[in-house]
């Protein structure tokens, strides 16, 4: 049962009064609350019931029993904090004798101060996007006009996996004007109150913050990613008495891999008098994406210099685009087959596929034109 005692009506005799001052123990301020709970202990430790077990603090800050403690040592145990804050139950001792007594009103007035700790919170992150995981290598076997059974070369292909990304910064913002309940202002609204970095696993939590509302945003992406601009607001509630530090409140961000665009142009002499160029011959024309240089995989696997990974047809305005999705390193495109009435182009272009920033989302590499 809980009771709280007016201090509105007049003194009343054998009435221990109690003045509890609320105080924020990092600040000394003055906590203003009404409601908070205590207990009171003799010298033996024994709870003291005076009809009920538990007393709260009213709107001036007193404790009032409706009666009377015989002189003697005591301990006064606080049970219920006030909102935003951890209870602290170590006991404050207290004496009832004749110097604190008014003789006037015959009453005893004791003044305690308890101190309290602001709940804080943590905010952590967790930063994900897809790596450069490992190589496939694959073949196939095709029919040709001969009946003569012939294989594809062997095409590697780069697989990506969802991972964590470390070196990731974020900024946390405070989103609000974020006050404990002593008044103090904690975080100005707009104001920056952490920087974090995520691990090699893509984590990364904050130091203890007050509670509040928060804006999680990327300030930096990690190495070879496209920025994720999106803020997030987070908010680090109160959790209830019993807990110092709330649960960290976790954001996931994705980032995307830089992608590259390697654009192409084909060029075909025509002869009206052979009817050569005509006749959609740009149909026949390929083009092979070949890799330059050992390209190593997280897993240790291995696209090998000079290793096909993909093939691209001319279209009717005689381009054409790959658009793999390809690790950082140098490549070349050439051309692998054309039609009969042409000769075949061995020009190799190279490509140096570098990354380009965390703002760009593709990068535009333009081969040229290849003619025949």
């Amino acid at each position: 049962m809980q009771i709280v005692f007016s201090y509105d009506s007049p003194y009343r005799q054998g009435e221990l009064h109690i003045h509890v001052t609320k105080v924020d123990a990092e600040t000394g301020k003055v906590i203003p609350y009404e409601g908070a709970g205590f207990q009171i202990y003799d010298s033996n430790g024994n709870l003291i019931n005076l009809g009920t077990d538990t007393f709260y603090t009213n709107s001036e800050g007193y404790l009032i029993t409706p009666d009377s403690l015989k002189y003697g040592d005591y301990s006064l145990v606080e049970v219920q904090a006030p909102v935003g804050y951890v209870l602290d139950s170590t006991p404050v001792s207290f004496t009832v004798n004749a110097e604190n007594a008014d003789e006037e009103n015959a009453v005893n007035i004791i003044k305690v101060t308890k101190a309290d700790t602001a709940q804080k919170g943590r905010i952590s992150v967790s930063k994900r996007g897809e790596i450069f995981k490992s190589v496939t290598a694959s073949s196939s076997a095709y029919e040709n006009m001969d009946g003569e059974y012939n294989e594809t070369p062997t095409t590697y292909t780069p697989v990506f996996e969802e991972s964590g990304l470390g070196g990731a910064e974020f900024e946390v913002i405070a989103a609000e004007e974020i006050y404990t309940a002593d008044g103090t202002l904690r975080a100005s609204a707009g104001e920056v109150v952490a920087d974090i970095i995520t691990d090699k696993d893509g984590n990364a939590s904050t130091e203890p913050l007050y509670l509040g509302k928060y804006i999680v945003r990327e300030k930096t992406a990690p190495y070879g990613y496209v920025l994720n601009d999106e803020a997030k607001e987070v908010e680090l509630a109160y959790a209830g008495q019993d807990v110092s530090i709330t649960d960290a409140v976790n954001s996931t961000f994705n980032n995307a891999y830089q992608g590259v665009k390697i654009s192409l142009a084909k060029f075909m002499e025509h002869d009206e008098l052979f009817d050569i160029g005509e006749n959609d011959e740009y149909k026949k024309v390929t083009f092979g994406l070949y890799a330059a240089e050992d390209i190593t995989a997280a897993d240790g696997t291995v696209i090998p210099e000079d290793g096909f990974i993909a093939q691209v047809s001319l279209g009717e305005d005689m381009t054409a685009d790959f658009t793999e999705k390809l690790p950082f390193s140098r490549y070349y495109v050439q051309e692998i087959a054309t039609d009969e009435h042409y000769m075949l182009n061995g020009e190799k272009y190279l490509v140096n596929f570098q990354y380009m920033g965390q703002d760009m989302t593709t990068v535009d590499i333009d081969c040229g034109t290849f003619t025949n």
